[in-house]
């Protein structure tokens, strides 16, 4: 089964078991004496069960994408969830919070039956609302966590946990590595300020790859893709290059020769690749996973194509 089919039955297999929780749920309560037990046990349950819908329906969301950046090269790691998804949680797509809604159905019931509804019709008006919220929120949180990953412009990627440098211990390395997975949920300054004061220059930036002259279709897609690697994505023990016979850093195949150039700044290189123009003119790249072929310079639209550095004018380059 792809990545995607699996993707799709995860999310209505979250929907199902939802519509079937929700349903056992409200199997006891008696529309008629909300106020036993509403508050205290039916309405948290319910409150809980849509947010654990959200949050599944993203957790499954990411994992595809995880696999879609795994199939297009960026190497072992885990996509992350845009900040602006997490700052949904617990919330409905319009804003509202889930618990706001749970709780204010009996008040709600009991205004639709002063208004001349009858107890029954009243009930179902008012638990519609809870009920739509169960149904559609698995599908709400992947378009909307979708949508966000969209915004960003590129997958916020955390590569597997690698050693590189002798000099940094594993205690060291697993600080830097919660420093990088915190980037959701700080700003990039307040990162790059705690970074600094911690840990080599190197070991936090983001690098763009440097296609050699003469590199291969695979080589020159990834550079396609801009900063978004660190200076231990290709190299060091754990690293699936670093058993490769090959020269240079950035090694993804034998006789490998890119290099890796490290962003001055956070967003520096934004939208910037590196490479000639002419490497690109008719390169197409395969992807035999997929089946799938993608010609190159379609992948620079938007981008600006610098030229390559030389080696002193590569800055903390890998």
């Amino acid at each position: 089964m792809t990545s995607r089919k699996r993707y799709v039955r995860d999310i209505e297999y979250l929907r199902n078991t939802g519509i079937m929780a929700y349903t056992q749920m409200l199997a006891g309560v008696d529309y008629r004496d909300l106020a036993e037990g509403w508050d205290t046990k039916t309405g948290p349950l319910l409150t809980r069960l849509i947010d654990s819908q959200q949050f599944a329906s993203r957790t499954a969301t990411m994992t595809y994408l995880t696999a879609v950046g795994v199939g297009v090269g960026l190497g072992p790691g885990t996509a992350l969830a845009p900040s602006a998804s997490s700052n949904r949680n617990g919330r409905l797509p319009s804003g509202m919070f889930t618990g706001s809604l749970v709780s204010a159905i009996p008040l709600t019931v009991a205004h639709r039956i002063e208004n001349g509804l009858t107890a029954p019709v009243a009930w179902n008006k008012s638990i519609n609302y809870v009920a739509r919220a169960v149904r559609e929120a698995p599908y709400s949180e992947s378009r909307l966590t979708t949508t966000d990953v969209l915004k960003e412009g590129n997958l916020n990627w955390e590569f597997d946990d690698v050693v590189i440098d002798s000099d940094l211990d594993f205690a060291v390395e697993s600080e830097a590595r919660r420093v990088r997975r915190n980037a959701t949920a700080k700003s990039a300054a307040a990162q790059n300020k705690v970074g600094q004061e911690m840990f080599p220059a190197r070991w936090l930036a983001r690098y763009s790859r440097m296609p050699s002259p003469g590199a291969c279709s695979f080589c020159l897609m990834l550079a396609t893709k801009g900063p978004v690697y660190y200076a231990d994505s290709f190299s060091g023990r754990g690293a699936s290059s670093s058993r490769l016979n090959a020269k240079g850093d950035a090694r993804v195949h034998a006789n490998c020769r890119c290099k890796l150039i490290a962003e001055p700044e956070r967003g520096m290189f934004k939208n910037k690749v590196f490479g000639d123009a002419n490497q690109y003119m008719d390169a197409q790249w395969k992807d035999a996973r997929y089946k799938r072929s993608y010609t190159l310079s379609k992948l620079l639209d938007g981008k600006t194509l610098l030229p390559a550095l030389a080696q002193s004018d590569s800055i903390l380059a890998a």
